[in-house]
């Protein structure tokens, strides 16, 4: 919601650096929580120190600028990539194309340093049958495919 170039590293990285300083100091990881466009925002982001970045929005997305893939070049192993699966695809598509979902995320972020989850909770609970099918095939699909 703010210009990356002027606002971020005085607005947040200032800031959120000293609190992941606070958190590794207590043997804890710290997760950085980042919704939409993240081209911009990579680097300064990798500058506060987190140890994770979510729930990452990729493209083809309309609130993405930046792919898996691309993400996973530019901060290689240095920090967990934690997303990649839109909600919507879990609200309304099949247990099938969840499953593709998983593994075009693998296959663009590898298995290592990598995290499936949704890039929002449900908006339905309980959840209806078909959407709670749709986690069950995300979560599964994510097991066999770091199974090798």
């Amino acid at each position: 919601l703010m210009n990356p170039r002027v606002h971020f590293r005085d607005l947040v990285v200032e800031r959120v650096a000293p609190l992941v300083d606070r958190v590794h100091a207590t043997g804890n990881l710290a997760v950085l929580h980042c919704h939409g466009r993240l081209d911009a925002l990579l680097e300064p982001i990798l500058d506060t120190g987190c140890d994770a970045l979510e729930p990452l929005e990729v493209l083809p997305v309309a609130t993405a600028d930046v792919t898996l893939a691309a993400l996973r070049r530019r901060v290689g192993d240095r920090m967990c990539l934690a997303g990649g699966m839109q909600a919507v695809d879990l609200d309304t598509g099949t247990p099938e194309l969840v499953r593709a979902r998983v593994r075009r995320i693998a296959e663009e972020a590898g298995t290592v340093g990598t995290i499936v989850q949704p890039t929002s909770t449900p908006l339905q609970l309980p959840l209806p049958p078909a959407i709670a099918a749709n986690y069950e095939a995300m979560c599964e699909e994510a097991a066999r495919v770091r199974a090798g």
